[in-house]
């Protein structure tokens, strides 16, 4: 499955931070991404690639109120139409469809329970440079390969993303509760899970690909960074373990137990 191909996936991650210049100085070193910065309607916009293709984008937030954050793109054929059903499923249209002109047509909307996501309908889905398997990312450094719905219900949110965009979900039994895997075209590309809002408010959270997560958090705060906790093991996964840029973004950081699966 190549995500901008394909409706319904989770395919663009993109930084919102409050210092561009000092946000790409930190994920080039932490990631060695190849990072690229050009000119673009909505002003100076970067963008880090993995293994020769993009893995994805930053840029200085719109207002000084809105805290540096990253947040995801939906691939969506129509987004009028898929706007709409957001209202109808009890969402809420933050930007209504506009056109990117390098990119495409997006909205950005927030979900019943308070996540905000954009839907984009690609200009050029079969660009080149978009053609990585999403199984690839699992074995990337620097690739995101994993993403995380954290709201007050995750059966709610399940039923939410599914009637919006027909997902495929699974329940699998965590520790910390049931745990809604999300499978577009044949892969699993992330998973819902009920977290208290008051421990972390409604949001869409992501994992990228280390290869040594010991010597990732070596260089997280080398980096002026912050390790928030000491890496987790999830059986027959990896271990993980969330960090925090020096503008304040949060991201996780997973090295997988088998990459090739």
């Amino acid at each position: 499955m190549k995500p901008i191909q394909t409706p319904g996936a989770i395919s663009w991650p993109e930084l919102i931070t409050s210092d561009l210049d000092a946000a790409v100085a930190f994920y080039k070193d932490v990631l060695d991404w190849d990072m690229q910065t050009m000119p673009m309607s909505s002003g100076m916009y970067a963008v880090g690639s993995v293994a020769g293709q993009p893995a994805a984008g930053m840029m200085k937030r719109p207002d000084d109120n809105i805290p540096p954050y990253w947040g995801v793109y939906i691939t969506v054929l129509d987004v009028p139409s898929i706007v709409s059903r957001v209202k109808e499923l009890g969402g809420t249209v933050i930007m209504d469809a506009f056109e990117a002109p390098e990119v495409g047509v997006m909205a950005v909307v927030q979900d019943p329970q308070g996540a905000v996501f954009s839907v984009m309908a690609y200009k050029e889905p079969d660009h080149e440079a978009h053609q990585r398997e999403w199984r690839e990312n699992y074995g990337l450094k620097g690739a995101f390969s994993w993403y995380e719905l954290r709201v007050p219900d995750a059966g709610k949110g399940a039923t939410f993303y599914t009637e919006l965009f027909g997902w495929d979900t699974r329940v699998d039994m965590m520790g910390q509760g049931p745990y809604h895997v999300i499978t577009v075209g044949g892969d699993d590309i992330g998973g819902i899970l009920s977290v208290d809002p008051e421990e972390m408010p409604p949001h869409w959270g992501a994992y990228l690909t280390v290869l040594d997560l010991d010597d990732h958090n070596k260089r997280v705060t080398a980096a002026g960074g912050t390790v928030m906790f000491d890496p987790i093991d999830v059986p027959g996964v990896g271990r993980f373990s969330m960090f925090q840029d020096p503008q304040g973004a949060v991201l996780a950081a997973m090295q997988y137990q088998m990459p090739e699966e």
